[in-house]
């Protein structure tokens, strides 16, 4: 398939894949680029690596079908069908954030192009750029109010520190505004005690190991990753919330999420 741009129905129904081809195939469908604005409107973008002995996808492979479809591709694979979707036009959305001591390190990504602005609790700004970690310092002790304005809601994909630990975030309000929501990055961020409600989004992916959710915090993100409706996701927490959770848990097992 290397260099193959042209491809836009590739059908390998019935094979022998592996995990890692089926991601591989998937992966490399999405880098080759081929979406809805590059085809004549009545050519279908179609791939189907489902049944026979073909494996399921990794959740990697689960991203780059993610990928596509926002690209107009219809992808069948074993245990699942993704259909095309389109990121609607869903105005400014404003995501504040709480974080402690003198600097955070936070990124943003975006699945389609937007104008997005860091608002720190000092009055500066700072651009923000997709997939690239931006570093405020100077904020002094104590608790700081900043945000993050973005011009379409739904061009964000993934909110959240910039690296391990290095938000310093305690707490993360709006993103149930950003319906094309994939990842919240919040992994070991130590004073984190909420991220507020996402069952409007798409996330799949919960970085919330070593943070400081309470157990009933955790009730609520399994409540929403199954109010989402999202298959294949993963979560990763400090604890495993209260009993209550034990049926939300069992959903969600049951359409293939991994919960540690």
């Amino acid at each position: 398939m290397t260099g193959c741009t042209q491809i836009t129905n590739l059908n390998l129904r019935n094979n022998q894949l592996s995990t890692s081809e089926a991601d591989e195939i998937l992966a490399a469908l999405d880098s080759l680029g081929r979406d809805r604005d590059s085809i004549p409107s009545w050519t279908e973008l179609y791939v189907d690596i489902s049944d026979g002995g073909n494996q399921q996808p990794s959740q990697a492979g689960y991203q780059s079908a993610l990928s596509l479809s926002r690209k107009g591709w219809t992808v069948v694979a074993t245990g699942w069908t993704m259909l095309p979707t389109f990121p609607i036009e869903t105005g400014e959305v404003r995501i504040d954030f709480t974080t402690i001591g003198d600097s955070t390190t936070m990124r943003c990504d975006f699945v389609v192009p937007a104008t997005a602005v860091w608002h720190w609790a000092d009055g500066t700004i700072t651009e923000a750029v997709s997939g690239t970690s931006v570093t405020k310092g100077g904020l002094g002790e104590g608790a700081h109010q900043n945000y993050l304005t973005i011009s379409n809601g739904a061009a964000l994909a993934r909110f959240g520190s910039g690296s391990a630990g290095y938000g310093h975030l305690v707490s993360i309000n709006g993103l149930q505004n950003c319906p094309e929501l994939d990842i919240i990055y919040a992994y070991l961020e130590s004073s984190l005690t909420s991220i507020g409600d996402v069952c409007a989004t798409k996330v799949n992916e919960y970085h919330l190991m070593n943070t400081q959710l309470s157990r009933t915090e955790m009730d609520r993100v399994f409540a929403n990753a199954v109010s989402t409706g999202v298959n294949n996701g993963i979560i990763w927490g400090n604890n495993s919330g209260t009993s209550a959770s034990d049926e939300n848990k069992s959903t969600l097992r049951s359409r293939g999420w991994t919960i540690y």
